[in-house]
């Protein structure tokens, strides 16, 4: 696989996932109580009413690191990778987006 490829699989994954029927729209924030911490996003079919995205989190740190990878984060990381693809074969492929695409596809093969 060429980089390009890679670059390409990895937005196309980020992008799958981050547009699930199932994966909330909208900014995503970290919430606790007494007793858990939670990961929440806006419900589109109950506006005013929260919906879980990673309920009792193990701690606040992991709620926000959860929080902070919303749809549109993941949307903006995938259209980052694409735009990182070059026009020519000859052109150079930025090795920070494909560092990017490597640990997101959990692979270390150089192409």
């Amino acid at each position: 696989m060429t980089d390009a490829d890679l670059l390409r699989v990895a937005a196309n994954l980020i992008r799958h996932r981050a547009q699930h029927k199932a994966v909330p729209e909208g900014r995503w924030y970290k919430a606790t109580d007494d007793f858990d911490v939670y990961v929440l996003a806006p419900s589109h079919d109950m506006p005013g009413f929260p919906w879980d995205v990673a309920p009792r989190c193990a701690s606040e740190p992991v709620a926000e690191y959860i929080a902070s990878w919303h749809p549109a984060v993941a949307l903006a990381v995938a259209d980052w990778l694409e735009a990182s693809i070059p026009f020519s074969a000859r052109a150079r492929i930025s090795p920070h987006a494909v560092a990017v695409a490597r640990a997101y596809l959990h692979t270390d093969e150089a192409a």
